[in-house]
């Protein structure tokens, strides 16, 4: 894979799709979490807290894009 820099790419692509994904139904988990919580006649809207993205995952992000546009 090493030797194949579309494979390679292919694999980071795969790679990071699945950490996002996994990621999206830990916090879809968390929210409704929440929301069980909450009495029933509760209106308050509850939001899952997310960290702030730091630079690098900000530039994986954008290093991820890049790939994917070079498809």
């Amino acid at each position: 894979m090493q030797r194949d820099p579309m494979k390679l790419r292919q694999a980071m692509i795969e790679d990071h799709d699945r950490r996002e994904a996994f990621l999206a139904r830990l916090n879809e988990r968390k929210l409704q979490e929440q929301q069980d919580k909450l009495p029933r006649n509760c209106d308050d809207e509850i939001t899952v807290d997310h960290e702030d993205n730091s630079e690098e995952q900000k530039r994986e992000r954008q290093d991820i894009q890049m790939l994917k546009a070079d498809q």
